[in-house]
């Protein structure tokens, strides 16, 4: 008896976790706003930016790119994509120094000029 409570116990509490635990679904950002996410690592910073503009089949992503670039910041690992409601996504690195050296400060004025309509870039440095 005591082997068949077990049982059923771990039976339902399994069937009850399975409806507790749907996947999140991942929301895109609102249309012309932004969410721009920096982790700091030791020697490089890595950048995750969500913006609320259709991707367009990646027509953008050059001129994103040469603007970040064009402005003096070293980009690696760059990933320009759409996001699930077709909006732009966007990850990349860029170089962790230290001093005077704000890439945050950067790559938002590098989209703000892409992206005039979108409700302010605001990308931290760190």
């Amino acid at each position: 008896m005591f082997f068949k409570t077990i049982t059923f116990t771990l039976l339902a509490l399994n069937g009850f976790a399975s409806t507790l635990a749907s996947p999140l679904e991942r929301r895109g950002v609102p249309d012309n706003t932004q969410s721009c996410n920096c982790v700091q690592h030791p020697f490089f910073n890595s950048y995750s930016i969500d913006i609320g503009v259709t991707y367009n089949n990646g027509n953008g992503c050059n001129d994103i790119f040469n603007a970040i670039m064009g402005r003096g910041v070293a980009l690696t690992n760059w990933q320009c994509v759409a996001d699930d409601r077709g909006n732009t996504q966007l990850w990349f690195n860029t170089p962790n120094q230290f001093g005077s050296f704000n890439p945050g400060d950067i790559v938002n004025s590098a989209l703000t000029t892409i992206y005039p309509t979108v409700n302010g870039f605001n990308c931290p440095n760190e």
